[in-house]
């Protein structure tokens, strides 16, 4: 241990000292001392990072696409409604958060394209603030590229609900209904999922009494791409800042 070394070097030249002053001999004296006992240092392991969800083989081959996503909240606190216009590609994701002065770009990780970082783009504070990996992990609860891509939904939990014979025909894909056995059970209880698309048209999820319902319009091949661009050259006059660095400065 990187203490204990220290610790008995100090404790050894004192005895050594100690022996020269009354005459004894430096083995007699060494050999009567016992140090004492220091207590071993315990310290728990850091929790282990889950690796990011792997992804299906359509999400290389996915088209760009521009949509609405509205999702509301119903509960016994009464309802809430957010609106957001999503621009998608197979390696970049925006989002624009309509009625404020913020806007997310999420970018895929060129290496390991199950990872994702991203930026936090406030215009009313004309900053930037850069998201790594564990940054998105830690506070915006996404796991990866995965989560960013679909809409936080998990195309495994399909596998706990009954497909239907429903189905919706949008932007040329197949969107096919699935339900819950207990429609009043917590979870996903409703899905309209697109294989092609890799994405949720329509989504009905209950949380502890409250139904949170997401619904996807205005799919369309977006006209520009402007807004993917790199937000560091895109918006010069902005302050670049990391996550760790803005919570000091909150400090």
């Amino acid at each position: 241990m990187k203490l204990i070394a220290p610790v008995a070097a100090i404790l050894t030249a004192g005895v050594l000292a100690g022996a020269a002053m009354t005459g004894r001999q430096p083995a007699e004296e060494i050999a009567t001392y016992r140090p004492p006992v220091l207590p071993s240092r315990t310290s728990l392991a850091p929790p282990a990072i889950p690796e990011p969800p792997s992804l299906p083989e359509a999400a290389e081959t996915l088209p760009p696409i521009r949509f609405t996503v509205t999702t509301t909240w119903s509960g016994p606190q009464g309802r809430r409604t957010t609106s957001q216009q999503v621009t998608r590609t197979v390696d970049r994701m925006h989002l624009l958060l309509r009625g404020t002065d913020k806007e997310w770009l999420f970018e895929r990780n060129p290496v390991d394209r199950r990872r994702v970082s991203g930026y936090l783009i406030d215009h009313g504070a004309r900053q930037i603030l850069m998201h790594q990996e564990s940054d998105l992990r830690n506070e915006q609860q996404l796991r990866g590229w995965s989560d960013a891509l679909m809409m936080r939904f998990d195309p495994a939990v399909l596998a706990r609900l009954r497909r239907t014979d429903h189905y919706d025909r949008l932007f040329g894909a197949t969107f096919t209904r699935y339900v819950a056995a207990d429609m009043k059970a917590d979870g996903a209880v409703e899905v309209w999922w697109s294989d092609a698309l890799l994405l949720p048209l329509r989504l009905h999820v209950r949380q502890r009494g409250v139904l949170v319902a997401s619904v996807l319009s205005q799919l369309e091949t977006p006209a520009a791409l402007t807004m993917m661009a790199d937000p560091r050259g895109r918006l010069t006059g902005y302050e670049v800042l990391e996550v760790a660095d803005s919570r000091e400065r909150r400090h």
